[in-house]
């Protein structure tokens, strides 16, 4: 257990000295932190146009195409639907 805690603290520590990684996290960083603020906006926006009815509504339309799509999407990318998994 030590050595494992050991080997992600000298992972954890490496990533800043990485020009590249230290660049993927900020970018990684930038594009969460931003996903967020969208959808703390549009929930700000919908809830003024209908209450909370209206952001329920608004995250139901938002998730339910990703709702649907990933059990084919899943098994289209391990290769399921082609064999017989």
């Amino acid at each position: 257990m030590t050595r494992r805690l050991a080997d992600a603290g000298a992972a954890f520590a490496s990533n800043p000295r990485n020009p590249s990684l230290r660049r993927a996290q900020l970018a990684f960083g930038a594009v969460w932190a931003s996903e967020w603020g969208f959808l703390v906006g549009l929930s700000v926006v919908a809830f003024r146009a209908g209450g909370p009815t209206a952001v329920a509504i608004v995250a139901a339309v938002r998730t339910a195409p990703a709702a649907f799509v990933a059990p084919f999407a899943t098994a289209l990318a391990t290769g399921c639907l082609a064999t017989a998994c």
